[in-house]
């Protein structure tokens, strides 16, 4: 079984059903994913970005093409997040880049880089005091319930992020032919 990020192959079978029940085959949000490559910009080092995961065609097609690519390195963050609370971790973890629902404002510092109907890109305007080496085989920043006040990352490697995804699948003996209801994609 290959990472979950790269796709199935089955391109007309379904992929995503939105809230509003309309369905995205694997073609098409592999075609999506595939333009996220000029949707996010790139630079020479390794970038962070935070992406407000709504369940959303763009927006889930900016998570995959971090994976995918490896040069972007994403915090998922849960898509309501308040604006204060976004502008903060902003300022705590100067980002290169914030991916938004579309009806979202964004954070100071941040300015459109791409847009669609349900999603945009906001890229940091300003410079930073530094820009860290992210660790080569550091996949995906999840943030933790935060029950003990303090804020804290768990880090996922790509293949601690595959194998946990295969040891759900088989856990819940998922196949192609079942539904996920949905949970908070940031948890994910």
């Amino acid at each position: 079984m290959s990472a979950f990020w790269t796709l199935s192959t089955e391109q007309d079978s379904c992929a995503l059903i939105s809230d509003a029940g309309a369905s995205l085959n694997y073609g098409h949000l592999t075609s999506l994913t595939d333009s996220m490559a000029v949707a996010l910009p790139e630079k020479a080092r390794r970038q962070l970005g935070f992406i407000a995961l709504a369940p959303t065609p763009a927006l889930v097609a900016v998570y995959l093409h971090a994976l995918r690519s490896t040069r972007h390195v994403p915090l998922l963050l849960p898509p309501d997040l308040h604006t204060d609370l976004l502008a903060s971790l902003a300022r705590n973890y100067q980002p290169d880049w914030i991916a938004l629902p579309g009806n979202h404002r964004g954070a100071a510092g941040y300015a459109p880089y791409w847009a669609s109907d349900d999603g945009k890109i906001l890229v940091r305007t300003g410079r930073t005091l530094s820009d860290p080496e992210l660790y080569p085989d550091l996949a995906l920043l999840l943030t933790t319930s935060g029950s003990t006040g303090s804020n804290k990352l768990v880090r996922l490697s790509y293949e601690a992020l595959a194998e946990n995804a295969i040891a759900i699948s088989k856990y819940l003996n998922l196949d192609a032919n079942d539904r996920v209801l949905r949970p908070p994609l940031a948890k994910v």
